[in-house]
């Protein structure tokens, strides 16, 4: 029994921090070319309820559940992020500074809204990264990984610049995956993007991201049986 409980206090006090790291570690180089262009949008829903302060900023009412092609304005820069991905840490103040600029811009200022999409965190551990690195901007809680498999399973942190034409459709413009290193850069992008003509834009099948798909953690039960599969090989016994 002793040796039981030492596996479990390690598992949850150091095995899954450390998964959780090197499960949303992303590369360290970025894509060059925009992964999934055209591609439209998939028709996203949270359950979420949202602060009024966000609720206001995304234009949505106060209610459990909503849809992404409820968030008014013209371009809608996502991050795909992860709670325990460093990467997604170090850029927090990145994106905190062009949330910023972006809303100091009078030209950009309501047409362009920011979202964070957390994969695989709930609503707490959402809050404590919100709290913690001060994010300005809504952080949807995706636990179930729904949103992520949707455009492609990518490894955090993974950025999309979506469009909205006259009729509400939703199309990809621009991706980044890895981590965006300054705010000039993703200001500058998120500029270029709002000059594209829809009109010209000819939609395309197939998923937004098609790379090496980062695929949802074990569950604590299989993680718990492999751990000690290990411990045990290196000399260890189970009561």
């Amino acid at each position: 029994m002793f040796f039981i409980s030492t596996l479990r206090f390690m598992f949850h006090y150091f095995w899954i921090p450390f998964l959780s790291i090197l499960f949303f570690l992303a590369p360290v180089f970025s894509e060059t070319k925009p992964v999934g262009f055209a591609i439209p949008f998939p028709e996203l829903t949270f359950k979420q309820i949202l602060s009024k302060e966000e609720q206001t900023y995304l234009g949505i009412p106060r209610k459990t559940n909503f849809s992404f092609k409820e968030i008014r304005g013209s371009l809608i820069f996502v991050e795909f992020m992860s709670t325990y991905c460093v990467s997604c840490q170090r850029q927090s103040p990145i994106f905190n500074e062009v949330y910023t600029m972006i809303e100091k811009d009078s030209k950009l200022k309501g047409k362009v809204k920011m979202i964070g999409i957390a994969a695989g965190n709930n609503f707490k551990e959402v809050e404590y990264f919100k709290k913690e690195y001060k994010v300005p901007y809504p952080i949807l809680a995706d636990s179930k990984f729904d949103a992520h498999m949707a455009v492609g399973s990518p490894r955090t942190p993974f950025t999309i610049w979506v469009r909205r034409d006259a009729q509400g459709k939703s199309s990809v413009v621009s991706t980044h995956l890895g981590l965006i290193d300054s705010e000039k850069n993703a200001l500058e992008e998120t500029k270029a993007v709002l000059q594209y003509d829809l009109a010209l834009l000819k939609p395309k099948k197939g998923t937004i991201y098609e790379g090496d798909a980062l695929m949802p953690p074990l569950k604590e039960e299989e993680l718990m049986a492999r751990a000690k599969e290990g411990m045990e090989a290196s000399g260890g016994k189970s009561d």
